[in-house]
């Protein structure tokens, strides 16, 4: 107890508990917005993958893909095998409605992975928009299989069926 009665008598405590706040109260602008937080994150782990992909996903989530599009970039510029982030560049580019762009990143996300459901759901909605229908439907086939239970693969693949 002796030691801890000198750190409460000293007359540098009331200067720590100052800084102390002052740290805590900047970090806490951080966290009070996603973007705001993994830009800092990205900031200061430059070499991560997944914080350049958590940056963009939140652009993406806020209605920018054109911002989010150069995080993507980034992440799998760090790790090329990045599935997801291959994925997310292909949402970005097909909310832009350059579905050729789309097309090639959910590709190459099924390629890095085969079992990734949902970029072969994504992947045969964009075939669908381009009107390549029979490819569209391998893809909804591809999803249906990996996930059987995905009602909306199920529907499109469908719709697609009656109407060709």
């Amino acid at each position: 107890m002796r030691h801890l009665n000198l750190v409460i008598r000293s007359p540098l405590l009331p200067a720590l508990i100052v800084i102390l706040l002052v740290l805590t109260f900047s970090r806490n602008l951080v966290w009070q917005d996603e973007v705001r937080l993994w830009k800092d994150t990205t900031t200061k782990s430059p070499k991560k993958a997944r914080a350049w992909y958590s940056l963009g996903f939140y652009y993406i989530k806020k209605g920018q893909a054109y911002e989010s599009i150069p995080h993507f970039m980034r992440a799998v510029e760090l790790r090329p095998k990045y599935a997801e982030a291959w994925a997310a560049l292909g949402v970005a580019y097909a909310e832009l409605g350059d579905y050729i762009r789309a097309r090639d990143m959910f590709e190459a996300a099924v390629e890095i992975r085969p079992s990734y459901q949902n970029a072969w759901f994504n992947l045969g909605t964009i075939l669908e928009n381009m009107g390549y229908i029979d490819e569209a439907i391998k893809s909804y086939k591809k999803a249906l299989e990996l996930n059987p239970s995905d009602r909306e693969a199920e529907r499109r693949l469908s719709d697609i069926q009656k109407r060709f």
